[in-house]
């Protein structure tokens, strides 16, 4: 265990995935549930079902980003890196292209949750990017 050497970059971007599935939960909670007139629970908002797929997107993020960490190989490190990426970008789709958020201006998940996933994603798929290729460059000079 002497030679695992944890990347600060590796290391914020699983930390900035769990901050993002804390805020789903706290302070970037979408909009709570509908009551009908009758005072009966209402469907669930679009909002509703666009934080549960982030959520699990976002702890997928989590898990790679802890197996980053436990790894020695570069190689594996860069691989797991380049993977986060991707989860990344389609945890940024989620309230753009996929589900969306609810259509009223001012409701809570248009004015906190999409802009905390937009920036916590767009985050962690830079970072984990800048960690591959820091990564790379370590490996590649090491054959030298």
């Amino acid at each position: 265990m002497k030679n695992l050497k944890i990347s600060p970059l590796e290391a914020t971007a699983m930390l900035l995935s769990l901050l993002l599935a804390i805020s789903l939960f706290t302070f970037a909670a979408p909009c709570d549930q509908m009551v009908n007139e009758d005072g009966s629970p209402a469907a669930w908002m679009t909002c509703h079902w666009m934080s549960q797929a982030t959520l699990g997107l976002s702890f997928a993020m989590v898990a790679i980003g802890f197996m980053s960490m436990c790894f020695v190989s570069r190689r594996i490190k860069i691989g797991l890196s380049v993977a986060m990426a991707p989860v990344a970008l389609a945890t940024l789709c989620m309230p753009l292209l996929l589900i969306g958020v609810c259509s009223h201006s001012d409701a809570r998940c248009v004015t906190i949750t999409q802009p905390v996933i937009i920036v916590l994603s767009v985050l962690i798929a830079v970072l984990s990017l800048l960690n591959a290729v820091s990564q790379y460059l370590h490996v590649q000079k090491r054959q030298r």
